[in-house]
């Protein structure tokens, strides 16, 4: 019995531990999250009433950056992009993209799998959005990834094809 108790409180604490980690608002449903090597944080959460959408970078429970500060329209202000091929001689890749700008600054975060040799890559470029220059690929732990980039096909934030800003 003592064992039942132990186990049903620790599925409990589950997803508080979930709300800690990803610094997740009580009301709010991770969409896509990682960790990084560094003990850093990705994740994107949508209001459960589906209001709104947000994308925190944290250390711990410090918010590093919160994209965007008002929450009033925010499925506008994001873009969503993927590419998919596979099969009958083609390796298999699901590429997947999204994308914001603060002032001249472009943050792309990816979720990239290739059935090649079966291997995925999650990080976030942040870019010069006018020149393009790399000033950081974050890459994140594939082994700690939460949800998926793809769900977004399904969301109602903007979406174009472009793939070009994952290289």
């Amino acid at each position: 019995m003592k064992r039942k108790v132990k186990l049903v409180s620790l599925l409990l604490l589950v997803p508080l531990a979930l709300f800690a980690d990803f610094n997740l608002k009580t009301n709010e449903k991770l969409l896509f999250g990682f960790h990084t090597p560094k003990g850093k944080s990705l994740s994107i959460a949508i209001d459960q009433n589906n209001r709104y959408i947000v994308y925190r970078f944290s250390k711990g429970k410090k918010v590093e950056l919160q994209y965007p500060k008002n929450l009033t329209h925010s499925f506008k202000k994001f873009t969503y992009s993927y590419y998919m091929r596979g099969g009958m001689g083609n390796a298999g890749e699901d590429l997947n993209y999204l994308r914001f700008q603060v002032g001249p600054i472009l943050y792309v975060v990816y979720d990239e799998y290739t059935s090649d040799d079966d291997s995925r890559f999650v990080g976030i470029k942040v870019r010069d959005a006018n020149s393009g220059k790399e000033y950081a690929d974050i890459q994140g732990d594939p082994k700690t990834v939460t949800g998926s980039l793809s769900d977004f096909r399904d969301l109602n934030v903007r979406k174009d094809d472009r793939t070009d800003f994952g290289e």
